[in-house]
C-alpha cells in the first residue's frame, strides 16, 4: 500500500458508520489530535444513520511503547453512558487501553467501545480495536495524512493518506 484515496476512506467510514449504528453509542470520544477528521465523518455518518452522540475529546501521550498518560480532557456526563472511543491509528494499543480504561474507572462508562480508521495488527499488541476499516498488517513506513502529521505537524490536513519511510520523507512530499 503506498496510498488511500480520498474515495476509499470515505467508502470505509460509511461502512464502519453502519457497524458503529448496531452499537449506538451515546457518547463519542475523539483521541486528540489525530482522530478529528475521522471522528468528524464517522459523526456525521453516524447522523444520517439516525444516531445523535454528545461529543468529547481526550488528549493522551505516549510515554513509552507500552505506557500513555492522559494530558487533558473534555468531556460530557458519561457515568452509565455507551461510549466509542475513535482514534485514527491503532498500533500496539496502548493509547486506545489507556483511554478505554480511564472511561470505565473514572468516568463511569457502562460500555466502551473502540474505533479507529488504520488497524496495523501488530506483532505483540494485545488487543484490537472493535472496529476498523483498514487493516495494514505489515505495512511499513510512516502513515501522514487524514489527521495523521509528518515531522513538525506538516501534511494532517491531506484528505488522503500516505506511506512514507520516515516522518522527514513524509513532510518532503
Amino acid at each position: 500500500m503506498n496510498s488511500i484515496s480520498p474515495l476509499a476512506i470515505q467508502s470505509k467510514v460509511k461502512q464502519l458508520a453502519k457497524e458503529v449504528a448496531e452499537y449506538n453509542p451515546e457518547v463519542l470520544v475523539m483521541i486528540m489530535t489525530a482522530a478529528v477528521p475521522f471522528a468528524s465523518d464517522l459523526l456525521k455518518e453516524l447522523s444520517k444513520l439516525g444516531v445523535d452522540c454528545r461529543v468529547g475529546w481526550m488528549d493522551c501521550h505516549r510515554t513509552g511503547k507500552h505506557d500513555a498518560f492522559i494530558v487533558s480532557s473534555s468531556l460530557p456526563f458519561i457515568e452509565g453512558r455507551r461510549v466509542l472511543v475513535v482514534d485514527c491509528i491503532f498500533d500496539s494499543g496502548t493509547t486506545m487501553r489507556k483511554c478505554v480504561s480511564s472511561l470505565l474507572h473514572h468516568e463511569l462508562a457502562a460500555k466502551v467501545k473502540s474505533a479507529c480508521l488504520l488497524w496495523r495488527n501488530c506483532v505483540g499488541a494485545s488487543s484490537r480495536p472493535h472496529f476498523w476499516g483498514f487493516n495494514l498488517e505489515g505495512a511499513p513506513g510512516f502513515l501522514v495524512g487524514y489527521g495523521l502529521d509528518g515531522e513538525g505537524g506538516f501534511g494532517r490536513g491531506r484528505n488522503w493518506i500516505e506511506v512514507a519511510e520516515s516522518k522527514r520523507v513524509a513532510v518532503q512530499g
